[in-house]
């Protein structure tokens, strides 16, 4: 009776045999998908008007950092 008893408490947890390769692979295929979905939602026609029209005072301010000439460094002659 003692080992019927133990034999019902053994408890399995099945797993599907998977190479951890093809684990690795399907993991970064739903990676990408996910990234995909995401990069879609952000292409999206209105998104995408609003991320030009962002990015254009941002490109006017660095156009006129780089036509500014270079600050003029005053030697310390004060010893």
């Amino acid at each position: 009776l003692r080992y019927a008893n133990r034999a019902k408490n053994i408890k399995n947890k099945p797993r599907i045999n998977e190479d951890p390769k093809d684990a690795l692979l399907r993991e970064y295929q739903e990676e990408i998908k996910k990234l995909k979905e995401i990069l879609a939602q952000q292409m999206s026609p209105g998104n995408l008007a609003d991320l030009l029209s962002s990015q254009t005072p941002l490109n006017a301010v660095q156009t006129e950092e780089k036509l500014a000439p270079p600050p003029v460094i005053q030697p310390d002659t004060e010893a």
